[in-house]
């Protein structure tokens, strides 16, 4: 009650962020630098963030989603969610929170110690949150994005020198951003990594209580890697043909009353844990699951109350190396609008966007940059001379009239 009031009032605005099952982390794992390991975790993130709202860990497996809260914040799960769990991420949507899905398709694995040289191992990622996205109508493809239109470092010298294409980090701009959503205006470009494509399930989707609204999209030079993934830069070359290549679905936001994806099925019950034995102090545990079936089944949701539901799958666009801790980039605008526009803060959103510096060149097509070449090395000077010309001819008649009025 205290959390519904909260949110009526607007005293604090709280931000549930998913904690276990693999997900990131606020923090880095200090753990993990002291033995020269990578510490992951999401500073810059949390700082950003921070600075407006409460983040609030939630662990499934130790904690129930609070009632009341305005968004939900999922990034990068990799480990089975139990039905239960699915059951309350559910119902958390089916109460009007708004859901903010940052996944990534595959499990980066190193190598070990003993295995220098090798390449990572990509292993598709299957957490069970595919199935309730999929029925609530998006599909995230077990793929990644490759663009021609893509970020370019310099590449060291024993490696050839020169630009090289990182064709997996997909450079978005004016065309394949909708900048036509208020929180979405003025963005004209990000950076993304590792990004998988996004379908629609049209079947799922009740015209009449869903929105779909895309935001992102990759560029119409772009092919997908499937199956076995290499990201090495040296092994990626684009398809011949432009009929391989296309634009891509990257981002969504689907809004509007949701149907439940255990409608017509048995409601799943918690699982008996460590913490529930503790709790116990010998009572009778029939009687307690017979009494959390019935809980469950007096509070279940078929239907969703108006709620918003954001799929981008991209997780390492939270990561420390893709925002900056001002939050000035256009990467960080776009995630802070996100969750400014997920907790009905659009006018924040469009007051941030309106800071935005980045202005790129409109992109001109080959036959267009022809026409401006020839007009430059050849028409130009023609235009220059044909001038010259004028101007000599008007001094040589004004000339012969001042000839003529002597004669005279």
């Amino acid at each position: 009650l205290n959390s519904i009031v909260e949110k009526l009032i607007g005293i604090n605005k709280d931000i549930g962020f998913l904690s276990g099952h693999g997900t990131h982390s606020l923090m880095p794992d200090r753990m993990a630098m002291m033995q020269g390991r990578p510490g992951g975790g999401l500073q810059a993130f949390n700082t950003l963030v921070s600075s407006r709202y409460s983040i609030k860990p939630i662990d499934l497996k130790e904690d129930a989603i609070p009632d009341g809260l305005n968004c939900l914040m999922i990034a990068r799960p990799t480990q089975k969610f139990s039905d239960y769990e699915l059951f309350q991420i559910d119902q958390a949507l089916m109460k009007g929170t708004n859901l903010a899905f940052f996944s990534d398709s595959f499990n980066e694995i190193m190598p070990q110690q003993g295995q220098m040289g090798m390449p990572p191992q990509y292993e598709p990622i299957d957490t069970g949150l595919e199935k309730l996205l999929t029925h609530y109508g998006i599909n995230i493809k077990k793929a990644y994005v490759l663009d021609k239109q893509s970020y370019t470092h310099q590449a060291p010298q024993n490696m050839g020198g020169g630009e090289q294409n990182i064709y997996f980090a997909p450079m978005l701009k004016e065309k394949t951003i909708n900048n036509k959503p208020g929180f979405m205006d003025n963005i004209k470009g990000l950076v993304a990594m590792q990004i998988s494509p996004l379908e629609l399930v049209q079947k799922n989707i009740d015209p009449d209580k869903i929105t779909a609204t895309k935001l992102l999209s990759s560029s119409d030079e772009s092919w997908l890697m499937e199956g076995m993934i290499n990201l090495n830069p040296m092994f990626i070359t684009p398809p011949e043909s432009k009929d391989e290549m296309k634009s891509y679905d990257l981002a969504y936001l689907l809004e509007g009353t949701f149907t439940s994806f255990f409608k017509g099925k048995a409601i799943p019950e918690k699982e008996l844990g460590e913490k529930d034995i503790k709790e116990d102090n010998g009572k009778n545990q029939d009687e307690k699951n017979q009494l959390e079936g019935f809980t469950a089944r007096n509070t279940f949701l078929e239907t969703s109350k108006p709620a918003k539901l954001f799929v981008l799958p991209c997780s390492q666009m939270l990561e420390d190396n893709m925002l900056d801790p001002e939050g000035r980039t256009t990467n960080a605008t776009f995630i802070l609008n996100v969750i400014d526009h997920l907790n009905g803060e659009d006018k924040i959103a469009q007051l941030r966007s309106k800071q935005q510096t980045l202005n790129p060149i409109a992109q001109t097509t080959p036959f267009g940059r022809g026409i401006i070449k020839t007009f430059n090395i050849i028409a130009l000077p023609i235009l220059v001379i044909l001038f010259g010309l004028g101007v000599l001819a008007k001094r040589t008649s004004r000339k012969k009239k001042i000839a003529n009025r002597f004669k005279a």
